[in-house]
């Protein structure tokens, strides 16, 4: 994947929530593409719900970004 580190996690929910939750779950379940036949604020709320759960994926796959911490031998 391209871009910066923390940004790869977003990129990668993005396309599956797009592709395998609007073309293919809503329709399904009857809510249409992209769920728009339930309301205009489905497509919203699924992103920022896969958005949300992408936080801390970014740490869990980037662990630099806490900088490397000082371990005490004594």
């Amino acid at each position: 994947m391209w871009g910066p580190h923390w940004i790869r996690p977003f990129i990668f929910i993005t396309v599956q929530t797009i592709v395998l939750v609007w073309f293919f779950i809503f329709p399904l379940v009857g809510a249409g593409v992209a769920g728009l036949d339930a309301g205009p604020m489905m497509a919203v709320g699924s992103m920022l719900r896969h958005w949300v759960f992408v936080i801390p994926l970014i740490f869990l796959v980037n662990p630099e970004i806490f900088g490397k911490q000082e371990t005490s031998d004594a």
